[in-house]
Parts: C-alpha cells; sequence; structure tokens
C-alpha cells in the first residue's frame, strides 16, 4: 500500500510544480474553447430564470458535493443568491437538495440553489455574460495530488481564466498543501497587482463542510487562499 501525507493524501508531488507559471500564462493567452456540455447550457438558462431579474449579489460554491456547504454559506450570505455547482446528480441528491431538475432550492433557505452542471462551463457561462461575483468559494477540490496531475487542478485549467474574470472574493480550502500553495501562486502570476498570494493554515471553527468536519476529527491540517479579484 502507497504511504499517506500527513494530509492522509497518497504521497505524490512536493513542492510547486516546476511548469506551473508556463501553464497559467498559456491558457490566459489562449482561452478555453471545449464546448460546453448540453446539460450544462440547459442548467444555466433554468438558473437564471430561477434568479429572475433582481440584483442581489451573487455568491458560488463550485464542486459543492452535497451542497450542505452551500446552505451554511447561504446562512452566513443572507443578502446574496448562493449557488453551488457539482456535476454528480448522486452527490447532490445525497444532500439538502434532493429532487428532480438542474436547479434546485433547499427546503427553508431561500436564497440557497444547487445546480448540476459542469463546474467550468457554468463558470465560462457566467463569464460570457459578464456576470460577476461578491465572493467564490473553492472548496476542497479534488486534490490530484501526483505531479502528472497538475493540469486537472483548477488553477492548471484551461478554465481558471473564466473564475478570474467572475471576480470576487475567491477562497480555496485543501487538505493538500501543494494545491493550496500553488492555486496562490497561480493567482500571483495571473494577477501581479493582487501582490503575493500566500496559502495560510487554516482552522475552521465551525467546521463548514462534512469535509472539514473529517480533517478536523482526525487532526488533519488544513490550507486556505483567499484573494479579492475585484469586480
Amino acid at each position: 500500500m502507497e504511504p499517506l501525507s500527513e494530509s492522509g493524501l497518497p504521497r505524490g508531488q512536493e513542492g510547486l510544480h516546476p511548469r506551473l507559471a508556463e501553464v497559467v500564462r498559456r491558457h490566459l493567452e489562449h482561452p478555453d474553447r471545449t464546448p460546453v456540455p448540453d446539460h450544462t447550457v440547459s442548467a444555466y438558462r433554468a438558473l437564471l430564470v430561477a434568479l429572475g431579474p433582481g440584483a442581489r449579489p451573487l455568491v458560488l460554491d463550485s464542486g459543492c458535493g452535497t451542497g450542505e456547504g452551500t446552505v451554511a454559506l447561504a446562512l452566513r450570505h443572507p443578502e446574496a443568491w448562493v449557488i453551488g455547482v457539482d456535476r454528480s446528480q448522486h452527490r447532490l441528491h445525497k444532500g439538502p437538495f434532493r429532487g428532480l431538475g438542474a436547479v434546485r432550492r433547499a427546503a427553508g433557505v431561500g436564497n440557497a440553489f444547487a445546480v448540476r452542471a459542469d463546474v467550468p462551463g457554468l463558470w465560462r457561462l457566467l463569464a460570457a455574460d459578464g456576470r460577476k461575483l461578491a465572493a467564490h468559494y473553492v472548496l476542497h477540490p479534488n486534490p490530484w495530488p501526483k505531479k502528472q496531475h497538475m493540469q486537472r487542478r483548477w488553477h492548471g485549467h484551461p478554465a481558471f481564466g473564466s473564475l478570474l474574470a467572475l471576480g470576487g472574493e475567491v477562497t480555496l480550502v485543501s487538505n493538500f498543501s501543494v494545491y493550496a500553495e500553488e492555486f496562490a501562486a497561480a493567482l500571483t502570476v495571473a494577477r501581479p497587482a493582487l501582490g503575493e498570494v500566500r496559502a495560510e493554515v487554516y482552522v475552521p471553527d465551525p467546521p463548514l463542510t462534512r469535509f472539514e468536519a473529517k480533517y478536523v476529527e482526525r487532526g488533519h491540517p488544513l490550507w486556505r487562499v483567499v484573494a479579492r479579484l475585484g469586480g
């Protein structure tokens, strides 16, 4: 069995990927042109109908899993529409957004929505429409811990430019220190005006998601990156 790191992940990449800056710059110079899946386009249209014409701020919870964290964020941001997005119907059905349809609302929490869609596809559609976020949460993404996985991480993905275009205060949390450090470094490369963005040790109080509760219980360290990308 492969030995585990202190975060409980298989031991993989240590330190920043040597091609990180090159990959980030290439993706910013050559935006993602992969066709957005039809189901994501349909979900986006349904979301716009659900949100209506109001001018509430938008908060996005990308890769929301079961959506429990989305509900917690909706309570934290009562003035905003809080949108959780995940590609898994199975995960969403296990949480507070049970039911059918691409867009769902949590019972008793009127400002929380969940959307079953391709995450980078939804980013691109929002950005193409000029939508801006007040806040963007990227909580516990798949760590892809091996060195060859770097371009599967959000900061190494072709859609990273869309994440940047959405603006707002972006918060990433991970139990894989390299992921957080690379995300911070990618923001520094892409937005020099931010200065040096850093990853910090994060102790959730209280935990926002099941992942955080599990990691706290097991004593695993967490890292967080927070950056204000502006409007």
